[in-house]
């Protein structure tokens, strides 16, 4: 089973992004931990997990490096406007404007050309690293 995940280095900080949609799961603030980790994980500074599809209402979450859920900044909005474009979930920047406000949508031009995007796919045995883990918790994230 390989998880792909993207990664955009957007003004010197690093967002993991993950699409529930393409890859049918959902993580915890420990994988999430261990997904952000440089040395044992891929590693960012930022995870952002983007819900919904085109037929629904897409939304965003977003946790630090630690796991911990935080509040969305602008930056984040940044960098899931140009998730959104990239992968064809918008047409055009009215749909943008709509899903994040008109300030947010107009910054979200300004940084797409300047974002690095990585895709990186999980192995088998580190998706198998992450089920441990689900497992120790009895949770079923994986």
């Amino acid at each position: 089973m390989c998880m792909i995940l993207k990664i955009y280095d957007l003004m010197g900080i690093e967002y993991m992004v993950y699409d529930v949609q393409k890859n049918k799961t959902e993580f915890d603030a420990e994988q999430i931990q261990l997904l952000c980790n440089r040395r044992n994980g891929v590693g960012a500074d930022r995870f952002v997990m983007i819900m919904g599809n085109m037929q629904q209402r897409i939304s965003f979450c977003v946790w630090d490096e630690t796991g911990r859920s935080v509040e969305i900044s602008d930056k984040d909005k940044m960098v899931f406007a140009c998730y959104l474009k990239d992968h064809s979930y918008t047409k055009d920047q009215t749909e943008i404007t709509g899903k994040l406000g008109d300030k947010a949508a107009l910054d979200s031009q300004l940084p797409a050309e300047k974002a690095l995007v990585t895709e990186v796919r999980l192995t088998d045995a580190f998706v198998q690293r992450m089920e441990q883990k689900d497992k120790k918790q009895e949770g079923f994230a994986c």
